[in-house]
């Protein structure tokens, strides 16, 4: 203990010494430039007409995958709001011989990680596994993603889950203040300018079958992007991708259609006054976060 107060004073004294030395009246010379040693991004396609994305990894016995569907709350029907969404909420509710709870169940056996969620322009399905169960965890992710049931016994509950959402979500001044922005900027009839997750009423009209429609359309092979990263090669993946998304439906999926968006004209400010919902403190938020963005709006070129 003695020892090591003695070095700690010493290295305190030498502080000093050491900043003295430094010449503060010239700017220090530039340092090499670093050499980066970016991975090798390989591509391919599978079987079914899906691209490959590889970069080998192998410090590490892991493995990432991210399947990318290039379609998301753009392509939801109108009048239905929210129907990505929801189909990527049921997407992991059950399949032809699993039900939500096996799904989780072997998932958490095999320490392996899984989520699907859905944006504006995409929907993207996630694993992390370790390499040594990989190709049993490619067997549950590709039985969710090609296979599912859209069980109507969990319809009601998933539905309802989401409505609380939207609930929750209007005492948020950010999100109202999103929504309103979309709205205003590409206008309430332009893709852009729905909330992704819907609205009560969207939400309300939607029904199991828009569900199922939406996934038969959007979720094929041909629209999708495959990106692994991690400890294992190109020939490796692409034989496991290959084995387990053998019978998934090879189709190309319909794009968006875009109207032109309103033409702002001046700057504009929009207030949105929410006294039932949220406290003067949030609403003074939601104002001011709005009032930047449509301010924002008339300086940026913004495209439809």
């Amino acid at each position: 203990m003695k020892s090591i107060m003695v070095f700690s004073f010493v290295a305190v004294l030498c502080v000093p010494v050491l900043v003295a030395q430094i010449d503060r009246s010239k700017a220090p010379a530039p340092q090499p430039t670093p050499s980066i040693s970016l991975p090798k991004i390989q591509r391919t396609a599978l079987a079914n007409g899906a691209t490959l994305i590889a970069v080998e990894h192998h410090e590490l016995p892991i493995v990432r995958v991210r399947l990318i569907l290039k379609s998301g709350s753009s392509l939801d029907p109108s009048g239905k709001a929210g129907v990505a969404s929801l189909t990527a909420q049921m997407v992991r509710e059950g399949t032809e011989k699993r039900t939500s709870l096996q799904i989780d169940d072997e998932f958490d056996f095999l320490g392996a990680n899984f989520f699907i969620t859905s944006s504006g322009d995409a929907t993207t399905a996630s694993l992390q596994t370790l390499k040594e169960p990989l190709d049993r965890s490619l067997d549950v992710f590709a039985d969710v993603l090609s296979h599912p049931s859209f069980p109507s016994a969990e319809w009601t509950r998933v539905q309802q889950q989401h409505l609380t959402g939207l609930l929750q979500q209007k005492d948020r001044p950010t999100t109202v203040a999103n929504n309103v922005f979309a709205a205003l900027l590409y206008g309430s009839g332009h893709p852009y300018g729905r909330p992704e997750d819907g609205t009560d009423r969207t939400v309300q009209s939607i029904l199991l079958d828009d569900v199922r429609d939406f996934y038969a359309r959007n979720y094929v092979s041909l629209n999708a992007t495959t990106i692994v990263v991690g400890d294992i090669a190109l020939a490796e993946i692409q034989s496991a991708l290959d084995k387990h998304f053998a019978d998934w439906k090879s189709a190309t999926a319909p794009g968006a259609r875009y109207s032109n968006s309103p033409a702002i004209d001046g700057t504009k400010i929009f207030l949105v006054d929410k006294p039932k919902r949220l406290n003067r403190l949030n609403r003074k938020s939601a104002s001011v976060i709005l009032a930047h963005r449509a301010i924002a709006a008339t300086t940026m070129p913004w495209r439809s």
